[in-house]
């Protein structure tokens, strides 16, 4: 599978949907959590708190809506996964090979 590359402008804040697979099969979300995790090229972690929800559980889908100032062009590309905590708070990331690789445009 090739790595996902999505690419967006400096200061978006509109709906970034992702699904998230497990082997090729829809992940259940039902009864976990899950959270955002960018990190931009100097490998700092980016504050997405808040800006991850589950849209529809049993499908995997989830939607990132960054804040304004989450993603700048200058510290662009940034590499995303997905924290997922299950009820026993077993951690899992999506994708778990390559991150998704986020393009920030001036």
């Amino acid at each position: 599978m090739a790595k996902l590359k999505v690419e967006f402008v400096e200061g978006w804040t509109g709906p970034l949907d992702f699904q998230l697979l497990n082997d090729g099969v829809m992940q259940d979300l039902t009864t976990m959590t899950v959270t955002g995790q960018a990190r931009n090229r100097l490998n700092a972690l980016v504050d997405l708190s808040s800006d991850v929800a589950i849209l529809t559980a049993t499908e995997g889908k989830v939607r990132l809506t960054p804040d304004a100032t989450d993603f700048d062009n200058a510290l662009s590309p940034y590499e995303l996964r997905f924290k997922v905590v299950d009820a026993t708070t077993a951690v899992v990331f999506f994708p778990s090979g390559e991150a998704v690789t986020l393009i920030v445009r001036p």
